[in-house]
């Protein structure tokens, strides 16, 4: 899957206080004052000692992986945790964005321990093809596209007591200067349905090819809209009049050229639409193209960091 170089500088500039009392009372409102019924889903493999953070705030969680003795997985397991609106949990995801940013919130007519036994159903599945698979269904960039997909059945079975899921969308926060959420709940035509068998071992969620390929395309626009951000940060003072079509239009250059030049890989890709921006000739591609195949991505590296301490072309 295409990645990008961390950009830098990329935390909202609004600040702490402000965000805690805006956090808590937007988190106040998505549950309508009932906390009991309010949940983080946050994945231990993106926010380094989870589970430390959770025990010493004394917050009621649950791993969804299960223990195992051969291995020691409690620094990648996702945590299924209450979430006070008047408790720690908001202060804390202020301190650490990073958290909150990979956090899935939801609400649920259901206690702790019935909503772990029904999210762990859904962790091992079986792809299209029949092969076991571990399911990201907690990762905010994977949801959407599987809910999108999903027949309203499907649907009605993977939320059961759940009725809603939202995410804290960074970037409307930032340009909006408050707490902004996406959500995703059941359509009418879900909610009617009755509940579905639950997967078990012997018969788990299968994937269908339709799932696969909007998981494809979701992963795909996000590199698209990630690599976007990342030229912008990097680039601002020869991308400052570009719009957002067009930067996305070198992105997409990028990815075409790339694999025609040996270069398939989402580093490459974003490396060489650093090179677009900053002025790629016929004469680094052709010595692109000459090099050993296995010396391209450090020739390529070394390209873009020689245009950029030129300035680039304008």
């Amino acid at each position: 899957m295409p990645t990008t170089e961390p950009a830098p500088g990329s935390e909202p500039e609004y600040q702490e206080l402000p965000f805690t009392e805006h956090l808590r009372a937007k988190l106040a409102e998505a549950c309508s004052g009932r906390p009991e019924t309010l949940f983080a889903l946050i994945d231990g493999a993106r926010v380094p000692k989870l589970w430390v953070m959770l025990r010493e705030l004394e917050i009621e969680h649950v791993p969804l992986f299960r223990e195992s003795p051969k291995e020691d997985i409690i620094q990648v397991t996702p945590f299924l945790a209450r979430v006070d609106p008047a408790g720690l949990m908001p202060a804390w995801f202020t301190m650490q964005r990073p958290a909150l940013e990979t956090s899935m919130f939801l609400t649920a007519e259901a206690g702790l321990k019935d909503l772990l036994t029904h999210f762990r159903r859904y962790l091992l599945i079986r792809d299209a093809a029949g092969k076991a698979v571990y399911f990201r269904f907690y990762d905010a960039r994977v949801l959407p596209a599987f809910l999108e997909a999903a027949t309203p059945a499907e649907a009605r079975g993977f939320f059961g007591a759940v009725r809603r899921f939202f995410v804290w969308q960074p970037e409307a926060a930032t340009k909006e200067k408050q707490v902004v959420f996406r959500g995703w709940s059941l359509a009418g035509e879900a909610q009617a349905l009755p509940l579905p068998p639950a997967p078990d071992v012997h018969e788990p969620f299968q994937l269908r090819p339709e799932m696969e390929a909007a998981f494809s395309k979701a992963a795909m626009e996000g590199y698209d809209r990630r690599c976007a951000g990342y030229l912008r940060e990097r680039h601002g003072a020869l991308l400052g009049k570009v719009s957002d079509q067009e930067v996305l239009a070198v992105v997409n250059r990028a990815k075409r050229i790339g694999p025609e030049l040996g270069l398939p890989s989402g580093r490459d890709a974003t490396r060489l639409a650093e090179l677009l921006v900053l002025g790629f000739t016929d004469d680094m591609k052709r010595r692109l193209s000459e090099a050993p195949p296995q010396d391209r991505s450090r020739e390529l590296e070394k390209m873009r960091d020689a245009a950029a301490s030129r300035g680039g072309q304008a």
